[in-house]
């Protein structure tokens, strides 16, 4: 009889949303950053399966905003604040967008969140157990001290850094320790609260549920249950939230991700690399089996304009680049930008010298589909001719060795 009641209540708080009460309000406070941001963006889930988005802004005044609006439906938000720029956040905080008043303010190092009942569960509950802080802060720990080393100790570490697939299970076990904690709090909400709704923010927020699940003997037969799993707990949440667009969505988004995990474990070394069509900057249209027939190696990387970790790797594929191009090495970058300004304008900045293409549909190209693209950078290295797959997800020194074992030098 609760559980029904709370069910019954859910439904209501998901289905007025226009109702008085439903009115939610955001103050932040960034004024520790010294005056460095200048704006403040909200951004969640719209109702679509891909449509993430921004949801509210404010200029910042002082160090200080307020976002208000009305609560159309409960989900899990993050906030940003940026510089002039717009580039890069110089801090972010997730929480829930509920009714009432959030306060979230950005520290130098840190953020402070005090929101709703649905924060505090979804939120709070493992960001103030001790066992996740000591484990974050080791976390943490581990990133300054990277940070703090010279280019010749980076290079060092990454020639003797073994492969996460030859690591032991105990040692991946202790690098997503903080994932892990995280996880194990969060199931104890989606697998047992009475409420619905704090069900689908806890199982929303939940991101280290896929590293559970990483950890068994078969990594990919495990990852696999893990799906199953989390696509079963979003379908039962769509049964007791009926017609709800960010719950189904959701549960849209965790069944294109099983998919789209099964299609990237079938591509393998050995396999065959897939066909795609694209179009150029200048709209001038484009086959990648017409590069594979003249070139010896191919190496198709899928990038975007705001990927950091993608531009980053840019100068270090212009040297591998102009090294062997000659000896029939081409690069095809993919662009995986929505907005065909932002592809040119970086484009322009990195000075691209290979084939450069793109369809303006993002994750939803063409391309990204067949080799179920969820993350970038991400990059397959080509056969000529063949089309064989002979690496992938080569970066720096991975890239580096694996073209001096093909061209012997």
């Amino acid at each position: 009889m609760i559980r029904t009641a709370s069910s019954i209540a859910a439904i209501l708080l998901f289905a007025c949303a226009c109702a008085p009460g439903n009115e939610y309000e955001i103050r932040v406070d960034a004024s520790a950053l010294e005056d460095q941001a200048s704006r403040a963006v909200a951004y969640g889930y719209l109702p679509g399966k891909d449509d993430y988005g921004e949801l509210a802004s404010a200029e910042l005044q002082n160090g200080r905003a307020t976002l208000s609006g009305v609560v159309d439906y409960v989900r899990n938000v993050q906030i940003d604040v940026l510089p002039a720029d717009d580039i890069y956040p110089l801090g972010r905080a997730e929480f829930v967008l509920e009714p009432g008043l959030t306060t979230v303010r950005f520290l130098a190092d840190s953020t402070e969140v005090e929101g709703g009942q649905y924060t505090q569960l979804a939120f709070d509950s493992w960001r103030g157990d001790p066992e996740y802080s000591a484990a974050d802060e080791e976390r943490r720990a581990r990133f300054d001290a990277m940070a703090a080393m010279s280019e010749e100790e980076r290079e060092e570490r990454e020639a003797s850094r073994v492969e996460w697939s030859e690591m032991t299970i105990e040692s991946k076990r202790e690098a997503l320790k903080p994932g892990l904690i995280q996880s194990r709090i969060l199931r104890e909400i989606y697998t047992t609260h009475e409420d619905p709704v704090m069900r689908f923010v806890a199982l929303s927020a939940d991101q280290g549920w896929i590293a559970k699940w990483d950890l068994q003997e078969d990594s990919k037969a495990g990852r696999s249950m893990g799906f199953l799993e989390q696509i079963g707990f979003y379908e039962s949440l769509e049964r007791e939230l009926p017609g709800n667009p960010v719950v189904a969505a959701a549960a849209d988004r965790i069944r294109d991700g099983y998919e789209r995990y099964l299609t990237a474990s079938s591509i393998a070394i050995g396999t065959e690399i897939r066909d795609f069509g694209a179009v150029s900057l200048d709209g001038e249209p484009f086959r990648l089996t017409e590069v594979l027939d003249d070139n010896e190696y191919v190496l198709v990387e899928f990038w975007a304009s705001w990927c950091g970790p993608c531009r980053a790797e840019i100068p270090h594929m212009k040297e591998a680049y102009e090294k062997y191009h000659g000896q029939g090495f081409e690069i095809v970058s993919v662009s995986l930008d929505e907005e065909h300004e932002d592809w040119q304008e970086a484009s322009i900045e990195e000075q691209i010298p290979w084939i450069d293409v793109g369809d303006q549909q993002g994750f939803d190209s063409e391309s990204a589909k067949l080799y179920g693209v969820q993350g970038i950078p991400a990059n397959y290295l080509a056969r000529g001719g063949s089309g064989e797959i002979v690496g992938t997800h080569l970066r720096q020194r991975k890239l580096d060795d694996k073209l001096m074992e093909l061209y012997g030098e």
